[in-house]
């Protein structure tokens, strides 16, 4: 997912939690696991598609969002009733991230057809990213209604339930997505980030580890993966997930933090310095990398700057202090 146009996974600290191999007082956060949405591009098996719409979706799959904006905006000036090829230059917009774009391209196309299915998907979709969660069930449940065969409307809806805190319907909807298309990474990631609510960590791996074989690319599914291998102690495969994940998306603050975390209980306290610092530099409300960096450098004997760095994880996460 991403799963992906992505929307990163947050921090949310909680009890500190001790195994193998972790340091004294060390605070390990646990991944939130915001669910990854990406757009659907319908374009497959389609009768009566113009060239502009193959080099548009060509342009999609090459993530190249603006040539393929251009194209379906060209198809569009001769054809401006075509319902499908706003639903499309809406996928583009959204896989771009602009929103907005994309639930007014949807909109569109709705006026235009009010029963294609694809138009509430992708503005489902949109919604569901915009955290407006009802109107995002709205839609991918309409959806579904029109065609039962969508996986993306499941792993919409299962990701608007995620969002909501119902993770039963999430595994609910996102197990019928991975049925309906096993190599759908989205459905996957958010499978797992529900079984991981629940507690249940061994189904939540496995997930993880199958959106990563669907989306190798999926930055976000080795981060939350190596949370649960750090759970488990096994700093070792903790540290390759977290590695690939950087490599994949060197701007992935969370990416940087954990590792921050996993130097620190390895007691190497300059790299975990370095980790926090980094991955502050990319989220500056990032809480838990101002918390690991304060321990870092209370055990380096650098007071100072330990209390500056814990006074602001508790400014940024109040219940910090309650340590």
């Amino acid at each position: 997912m991403s799963t992906s146009t992505q929307t990163v996974p947050t921090l949310d600290t909680v009890t500190p939690k001790r195994g193998r191999g972790w340091g004294r007082d060390i605070t390990i956060g646990v991944a939130l696991l915001a669910v990854v949405v990406i757009g659907v591009l319908w374009g497959q098996h389609l009768r009566g598609r113009n060239r502009r719409d193959q080099r548009a979706e060509k342009y999609v799959q090459e993530k190249q969002y603006d040539r393929a904006i251009e194209e379906y905006t060209e198809s569009i000036r001769h054809d401006p009733k075509s319902a499908l090829t706003f639903a499309n230059r809406a996928s583009a917009h959204f896989r771009k991230g602009d929103f907005d774009q994309a639930i007014a391209d949807c909109d569109r196309a709705l006026d235009l057809d009010p029963n294609l299915a694809i138009a509430y998907v992708n503005r489902g979709g949109a919604y569901l990213n915009r955290n407006d969660f009802e109107k995002a069930l709205a839609d991918s449940t309409r959806a579904i209604e029109l065609n039962p065969n969508l996986a993306q409307a499941y792993a919409n809806r299962g990701g608007a339930y995620f969002k909501k805190g119902d993770f039963d319907r999430a595994v609910a909807d996102c197990s019928q997505a991975v049925k309906l298309d096993p190599e759908l990474a989205v459905a996957w990631f958010c499978r797992a980030a529900a079984h991981f609510r629940k507690n249940m960590l061994k189904e939540a791996q496995a997930d993880y580890t199958e959106a990563i074989r669907c989306d190798p690319g999926l930055a976000d599914a080795y981060v939350n993966r190596a949370v649960l291998w750090l759970g488990r102690g096994d700093t070792k495969k903790a540290l390759h997930d977290l590695n690939q994940a950087i490599e994949l998306n060197p701007r992935l603050a969370e990416a940087f933090a954990y590792r921050g975390t996993l130097a620190l209980s390895l007691e190497d306290g300059k790299q975990a310095i370095k980790d926090c610092t980094r991955a502050i530099h990319l989220d500056p409300r990032l809480a838990s990398a101002y918390w690991t960096r304060a321990i870092a450098h209370a055990r380096a004997g650098k007071r100072d700057l330990a209390a500056a760095d814990q006074k602001k994880a508790i400014e940024l996460n109040p219940t910090l202090g309650e340590r």
